[in-house]
């Protein structure tokens, strides 16, 4: 009973968060899981969209035992839902434990054009996601580097 009594309001809570515009944490990801998010400009690009980048940088302090591991990683399988709308997608890759932000986005046009936003400058929402990797770093330190004759 103590269990659906504290199920009930866990649910109420969230849905209470919700709607007043507050964010819900996600449950962290690991390597493997995808990730999904979807892009919506003012107006259509005028040309051919031909790549679209969303990097996540690691926000939070990196892992002494994971130093072999990116701390930052893109996600770039686009679909083109409307002229106006971008679904992305990706998998997180064997990336190092912590707490990632969305920090830009960068489209691409078949004729050339480039164009980098940036967060907060010109996207407001704040993403961020939690990664949980038990990976470890494989490398040893360096011992030295000398030069040889």
């Amino acid at each position: 009973m103590r269990t659906l009594i504290f199920l009930w309001m866990t649910m109420l809570l969230a849905v209470s968060a919700m709607g007043q515009g507050l964010s819900v944490t996600e449950s962290p990801k690991k390597p493997g899981d995808i990730i999904r998010y979807t892009i919506n400009f003012e107006k259509a690009v005028g040309d051919t969209v031909s790549l679209v980048y969303l990097t996540f940088h690691l926000t939070t302090d990196p892992h002494g035992d994971q130093k072999g591991l990116p701390s930052t990683f893109d996600v770039t399988k686009f679909n083109q839902k409307s002229p106006t709308e971008y679904e992305v997608e990706g998998t997180i890759p064997n990336a190092m434990s912590g707490t990632y932000l969305l920090g830009s986005v960068q489209v691409r046009t078949s004729g050339g054009g480039i164009r980098n936003y940036a967060y907060p400058t010109d996207f407001a929402q704040e993403n961020k996601i939690r990664v949980e990797n038990a990976a470890k770093d494989i490398f040893p330190n360096i011992k030295s580097v000398t030069p040889s004759h």
